[in-house]
């Protein structure tokens, strides 16, 4: 028999620190977006998600290109 309590206690610290992170970004009054190396968006916070008026899942990805300003575009993709 393998003993994996350590295992799951680590699983469950991970756990409980992403339901941390997740309540601190939706409830703070900024604008959150965590990003990619690659460029791309992975999670915005519902303000984001109002201020712009896209669902979060629309903004994910390279999608949130399309909030950006058409004059700050060129600056903000180098």
């Amino acid at each position: 028999h393998m003993d994996i309590s350590k295992e799951r206690e680590a699983e469950e610290k991970i756990a409980s620190k992403a339901t941390e992170l997740l309540f601190l970004t939706e409830s703070m009054p900024q604008l959150v977006f965590s990003g990619l190396g690659n460029g791309t968006i992975d999670y915005v916070n519902k303000k984001f998600s109002d201020y712009t008026g896209l669902a979060s899942e629309e903004l994910k990805g390279e999608n949130w290109i399309k909030v950006i300003h058409p004059d700050d575009k060129k600056r903000v993709l180098v």
